[in-house]
């Protein structure tokens, strides 16, 4: 058999804006498992934001923090943490502002308890803010980060901020967050790497996304997919474009591709 290797996005993608996956999407991933292909995850989440309710769906890894992070059959088979030094003159910054801020590691998140809008946030997308860790040294923590999400305050605490990040890649969703990661690590980089770990051929690679930290991925794989939610310079990068999130967009596709086929 063609073994198959699949690359979803979780938010936007395959997780809707109310923070559930819909169960037309749960039964085609699992199809397309019970079928002998691969499932990743391929996200700018950390571990500890992917939840048991997606975990039970069985993915065979994840790709997190925007490709620092590579997980296998439950084992991080790849962490590259930000430089210490650059995190490190960052988050003083940062802290100089006031601004909130959470470190994302390999395995564990480090905020603190009086970062309320951030929390409200992660509460109202169904992150299990009791994994995070309240209580922590944070220089201890800086040479463990993989990637940072803060919130600035007002639109000139976000352009002062825009400006110190020379030195990361960052995506910026100008009502709320910043993402900020590794320059030398990506989506694509590690979806290359699996292609070629597992052996997978060019014609069996595919992924969906809807972020523009998706379009590097595209490029990688022969099929790809942005969600029709998704902004036109995302669009334009993807070779198809499937329906909405909202209307399972990802499990029409698999359906045609590969259930239909059965």
């Amino acid at each position: 058999m063609n073994t198959k290797i699949f690359f979803f996005d979780l938010d936007g993608t395959i997780v809707k804006q109310n923070g559930i996956i819909s169960e037309r999407v749960i039964k085609a991933i699992k199809s397309i498992r019970e079928d002998g292909h691969l499932c990743f995850i391929a996200s700018g989440r950390p571990l500890t934001f992917i939840s048991d309710y997606i975990r039970d769906i069985g993915f065979d890894g994840y790709i997190l923090c925007n490709g620092s992070v590579i997980v296998y059959h439950n084992e991080i088979i790849e962490n590259h943490p930000l430089d210490e030094l650059k995190v490190k003159d960052f988050i003083n910054f940062l802290e100089k502002s006031h601004t909130e801020y959470i470190l994302q590691t390999s395995e564990k998140c480090y905020i603190k308890r009086e970062c309320i809008r951030m929390l409200e946030f992660y509460k109202k997308n169904k992150i299990d803010i009791k994994q995070f860790v309240y209580d922590f040294n944070r220089d201890e923590q800086i040479n463990q980060t993989c990637k940072i999400e803060l919130y600035p305050k007002n639109i000139n605490d976000r352009i002062k901020i825009i400006d110190k990040l020379d030195e990361f890649s960052y995506i910026n969703y100008d009502d709320s967050f910043i993402e900020v990661y590794s320059k030398e690590k990506s989506k694509a980089r590690a979806v290359k790497k699996m292609i070629q770990s597992l052996n997978i051929e060019y014609k069996n690679t595919y992924c969906f996304g809807d972020g523009k930290n998706d379009i590097e991925m595209f490029k990688e794989v022969c099929h790809s997919y942005a969600m029709e939610n998704a902004k036109n310079e995302v669009k334009k990068e993807a070779k198809y474009v499937c329906p909405s999130v909202d209307e399972d967009g990802t499990a029409i596709i698999l359906e045609q591709l590969i259930l239909s086929r059965k």
